[in-house]
């Protein structure tokens, strides 16, 4: 994994961040806003040949109890809708308390900071992989 985009899928503003594993550098990018699943994928699809990015890693919410509600099951759909447009790799992180433990940066964009730290879960997980083998 060199290029990563990590996205905290929201139904109208979803935040973003890029991850660059060989750098060791996570950058908050600016938070989308859409109207549709359509628009969001065809957004997220832009960005991943523009910059390049070898894999999208995405924040599941899951429920506090670890079950999948309707926001995980629409990130599972537009999961596979990116699967199918962009051809890289799609991986998820639970990241049900990001958006709150980011909320307390003040003066940031809570959803772009969100983003960030999906990034460093998977970047901190693809390091333990490496380091298992």
């Amino acid at each position: 994994m060199s290029q990563l985009l990590a996205l905290d899928i929201g139904r109208r503003r979803p935040g973003k961040g890029r991850a660059d594993s060989e750098c060791d550098t996570i950058v908050a990018l600016d938070t989308l806003e859409h109207r549709s699943m359509g628009e969001l994928c065809s957004a997220v699809e832009r960005i991943v040949r523009e910059r390049h990015v070898d894999a999208l890693v995405l924040g599941l919410p899951l429920l506090p109890d670890g079950r999948e509600g309707e926001q995980a099951k629409f990130v599972r759909r537009i999961a596979a809708v990116l699967i199918e447009r962009t051809r890289v790799t799609v991986s998820f992180v639970d990241e049900r308390y990001t958006s709150l433990a980011q909320a307390q940066n003040r003066g940031t964009d809570p959803d772009a900071m969100a983003a960030c730290s999906i990034a460093e879960m998977a970047m901190e997980r693809a390091k333990k992989s490496v380091d298992n083998i």
